[in-house]
């Protein structure tokens, strides 16, 4: 009897943390790390993209975004965010979804595609790795937790 007393209390345990958790909005959040670099030089990640309104470009997906109750002048953050300059990228989004590494872009109000990052579009290229592979999804790649992107644009000129 007592397993199944134990199982019970665990299921019930499992449910209560996870509506919780779900009550406060997050279903999903995850961490990827993105590096840029510009003819050798590292570009500065600001940081509070996707939370400070200079800094959130494209609001397409606020819907996905969490409540920041604490600022009524700005009442959701993007799914897609930053807290700091450390190239974090905060997915933290209501629905369990597919975000891509141009989503993130597109809020910060970027450009950036296989040959334009920035106000970079000729003369160059850019490269991504992902956790050290070359990788072509440029803007398409879906953001996981934990990967280290490298962008890298290098002039020809």
């Amino acid at each position: 009897m007592l397993p199944v007393a134990a199982l019970l209390a665990f299921a019930i345990y499992s449910y209560s943390a996870s509506t919780s958790h779900q009550s406060q909005g997050v279903i999903m959040h995850i961490h990827p790390r993105i590096e840029i670099f510009i003819d050798g030089q590292r570009v500065a990640i600001p940081a509070n993209i996707g939370i400070d309104s200079n800094l959130w470009k494209d609001r397409s997906l606020e819907r996905y975004g969490m409540p920041m109750p604490d600022m009524p002048e700005m009442p959701y953050m993007s799914p897609l965010h930053t807290h700091d300059t450390s190239g974090v990228i905060h997915v933290e989004s209501t629905v369990n979804r597919e975000y891509t590494l141009g989503e993130f872009f597109d809020v910060w109000g970027v450009t950036f595609n296989e040959s334009c990052i920035f106000d970079r579009c000729s003369g160059g290229s850019v490269v991504i790795l992902v956790n050290g592979v070359r990788n072509s999804e440029f803007r398409n790649h879906v953001l996981n937790d934990g990967e280290e992107i490298h962008i890298r644009f290098e002039s020809t000129s």
